[in-house]
């Protein structure tokens, strides 16, 4: 089981990288299990049309799956038979704001305008965040030490239970569930052969401790992240926080290359390079 980040600037071949793992793959084994794994459908669609180009003869590639990190939450617990009802956006806007309504009179500082649908939503993207990074409700309580968050933080508990209470999960919820299903039953995608991923320039905790599950079960596991040469400090600081939320999950279980773009053989137009230069490099 090896994992390896591939560091480079835009340009520089890391989507082609991620080719040439995948058709080498599939040469060796026709019918190994891939998932690739990819920020947005746009990014998707561009994947499976380099793909489709980069080998003629082949019109099929089975056992390819394509997806983001929500649809992979959701395929890791249908794996696992784990069944939840999902509560979609709208409806979990008015269950945040039937709670909060329902608790005005007890918050200490949000209880005028609690009623209010701007605070229902900052309240439903705060709660979002928090899971994102693993913040449990008990871990909130414990660490509010104000006003404003011992509101926050009593929200976000009656949300909570009221989700466990009705067999509900959100969005974000289902990563956390599927890191769960991950950490308990290691069988469970024993038998994926290689993962990509590839497009991103942020990873919450929960979204690289799944990838550090994957990795461990994956035969092999190629990740992909830009690297902003000399301005990793200002427009290359979010590529930089990716980097160093994988190298804490994987430790010393990674190899990372760092590959440098030879302006003079990049295979980019002048303009196109000219615009790269100018918003990733100055």
């Amino acid at each position: 089981m090896t994992t390896e980040i591939i560091l480079a600037p835009v340009g520089a071949g890391k989507t082609e990288s991620i080719l040439n793992r995948l058709a080498q793959t599939i040469n060796e084994q026709p019918f190994a299990k891939v998932w690739a794994l990819l920020a947005t459908k746009r990014q998707e669609d561009a994947f499976r049309q380099r793909l489709s180009e980069w080998d003629n003869e082949r019109q099929v590639f089975f056992n390819v799956e394509f997806l983001n990190f929500y649809e992979l939450y959701q395929h890791l617990l249908d794996v696992a038979g784990v069944v939840q009802r999902q509560l979609g956006d709208s409806a979990r806007l008015n269950l945040l704001r039937t709670i909060i309504s329902a608790m005005r009179h007890d918050l200490e500082v949000f209880g005028t305008i609690a009623h209010t649908p701007g605070f229902v939503r900052i309240v439903a993207d705060f709660i979002y965040e928090l899971k994102q990074n693993g913040i449990s409700p008990d871990d909130y309580v414990a660490a509010s030490t104000t006003a404003k968050d011992r509101d926050l933080s009593r929200i976000y508990v009656v949300y909570q239970e009221y989700l466990q209470n009705h067999n509900l999960v959100d969005r974000e919820g289902q990563g956390w569930l599927a890191a769960t299903v991950l950490e308990e039953d290691t069988a469970i995608t024993s038998d994926l052969s290689l993962l990509l991923v590839d497009g991103f320039d942020q990873f919450t905790s929960i979204q690289a401790e799944i990838l550090g599950h994957l990795a461990q079960r994956a035969d092999d596991t190629l990740i992909t992240l830009t690297r902003v040469t000399e301005r990793e400090k200002t427009v290359g600081r979010r590529f930089e926080r990716a980097l160093s939320r994988l190298k804490e999950q994987f430790g010393n279980d990674v190899l990372i290359t760092e590959r440098h773009l030879d302006h003079g053989d990049d295979g980019n137009h002048p303009d196109l390079r000219h615009l790269i230069d100018n918003i990733f490099l100055r």
